[in-house]
């Protein structure tokens, strides 16, 4: 059986990615039997920015004195 794990971070105690493993290391522990894949995901709150760097985005910084950006 193939298995999608794909869970979001659960707040101040574990991240999304951390999660899926420790999904999938129970699901292997219960019954090898599965074909595991993990995602991390987020749902725009914390640790989206980490999700969004684990699929390949750029960090970039820049100073603002109010919210136009000027």
């Amino acid at each position: 059986m193939r298995v999608l794990i794909a869970p979001d971070s659960f707040k101040e105690t574990l991240s999304s990615q951390e999660a899926g493993t420790a999904i999938a290391q129970g699901l292997q522990e219960a019954a090898g039997h599965f074909s595991l894949r993990t995602l991390s995901v987020a749902d725009g709150g914390e640790g989206t920015s980490q999700v969004l760097l684990e699929r390949g985005a750029v960090r970039h910084e820049a100073s603002a004195t109010n919210i136009y950006g000027e």
